[in-house]
């Protein structure tokens, strides 16, 4: 079913003619090729009109095809003045009704270390799956040949949610391939690149609180690692600024936690990065992590309004609450403004927004925090590939003599590890 709406600015229907095209889109890179094959009809329009399509019958197309995407476009002439006014809209076509993703809590994993796969079960609209329904049969394996996997791990999403644990081997492992079984589908995965160090040793941090912290609340964060360490350094960055850094020693091992109090100047999002250094060859073995601060408004507010309709003309008296000295603006926009464009205020994912360009670390492009936040935890992991690449993509710069692990980008399919020595002159 193919809706069209045509209104006036100023909110009353248009009325007239409006003529729908429908036809099957064929992308290859750039070039866009449309097969004669389309569908066609013409309906009186009075603001609004059903129009019923059968997208396979009405465009004869094959049942065996893959993803496809299917142009709809409609043309409006109104009636009174012969003007007429074009809108076109996508729809895509999917050859299976459930999608199996995998959200990454972190680009690559750590051999010896534990990593989460946190696996997104949905309908092609992002709508999660039914809970307590069928089973998910998950393989996956350290290698690229499918025939060597041989684990198998089950359950039921909840919420569309599904978590593993995995614990990859310390040996030399290059990539995690997976794939997941669901309803009779198969579902290929993208594979997950493993980090690399000199040693074969990593550190890897994590947030032992279930909930995301609000400023003020004290954080306990936990370091593992796959050798006993003496010393571990953190950093905490908020806003693009280190606000703590700490040095603590530790009896040769393997796990340690720490704890410190969140601050505005940690909010909306801290950074932390934890590192020590390797007493046979001076490696630097660090990671990151990243998580969400609530509160970062000092001073509440609050807007009410004595009368939410009246006439023109009518006096409306609007009280605001706040803290005693605090500079308050007003804003009114009439209803017509709202029509015609969004945007026009100061809302709290503006503010969100402005101070997280204070940061200078690497943003995740394909970090889907929506899914991610169903778990109560809003933390991931940058998954950088090497140790220099943490401090790279963290926003700081690290002076040192040690040994730091850097990653050469030769294409966008292979990388190069490489290791040298940063002399301080300091």
């Amino acid at each position: 079913m193919a809706t069209v709406k045509a209104r006036y600015t100023y909110g009353k229907p248009v009325k007239g003619e409006v003529t729908l095209t429908v036809q099957p889109r064929v992308r290859y890179n750039r070039l866009s090729v449309r097969p004669l094959e389309q569908f066609q009809v013409k309906q009186a329009l009075d603001g609004s009109v059903d129009i019923p399509v059968d997208i396979v019958k009405d465009l004869n197309l094959k049942t065996d095809f893959f993803d496809r995407e299917i142009e709809v476009f409609a043309l409006v002439e109104e009636s009174h003045t012969g003007r007429k006014y074009n809108k076109t809209a996508i729809l895509k076509v999917y050859d299976k009704d459930i999608k199996v993703e995998l959200i990454k809590t972190s680009k690559t994993f750590k051999p010896g270390l534990k990593y989460t796969l946190l696996l997104k079960v949905a309908y092609q609209d992002d709508t999660p799956v039914e809970d307590n329904g069928h089973e998910l049969l998950l393989r996956y394996g350290y290698s690229y040949n499918d025939d060597s996997w041989t684990t198998n791990l089950r359950g039921v999403p909840s919420k569309g949610m599904l978590s593993f644990d995995v614990y990859p081997p310390q040996d030399d492992v290059l990539v995690l391939g997976m794939r997941a079984e669901y309803r009779g589908q198969t579902y290929y995965i993208n594979n997950i690149e493993a980090a690399h160090s000199p040693s074969h040793n990593f550190i890897q941090v994590t947030l032992a609180n279930n909930e995301t912290p609000r400023v003020g609340e004290e954080v306990r964060l936990q370091v593992n690692a796959t050798e006993p360490f003496q010393k571990i350094v953190y950093e905490v960055m908020g806003r693009g600024d280190i606000v703590l850094a700490r040095s603590i020693e530790i009896n040769q091992a393997t796990t340690h936690e720490f704890t410190f109090t969140t601050t505005h100047r940690m909010a909306p999002k801290a950074r932390v990065v934890a590192y020590y250094v390797r007493d046979e060859n001076k490696e630097v073995v660090a990671d990151a992590l990243n998580f969400d601060v609530d509160g970062i408004f000092r001073t509440p507010c609050s807007v009410s309004a004595s009368e939410s309709e009246t006439k023109p003309g009518a006096n409306v008296d609007v009280r605001v609450s706040t803290k005693p000295g605090a500079y308050v603006g007003v804003l009114a926009l009439d209803q017509s403004i709202l029509l015609l464009k969004t945007g026009n205020d100061i809302t709290h994912q503006d503010v969100m927004n402005e101070l997280d360009m204070y940061d200078g670390g690497r943003h995740r492009e394909d970090f889907d925090s929506r899914w991610y936040k169903r778990r109560k935890r809003s933390l991931w992991w940058p998954g950088s590939i090497s140790a220099g690449e943490i401090f790279q993509d963290s926003g700081v710069v690290l002076l040192s003599n040690g040994l730091i692990p850097q990653t050469l980008q030769m294409s966008k399919s292979v990388s190069m590890i490489t290791c040298y020595y940063i002399m301080n002159t300091c």
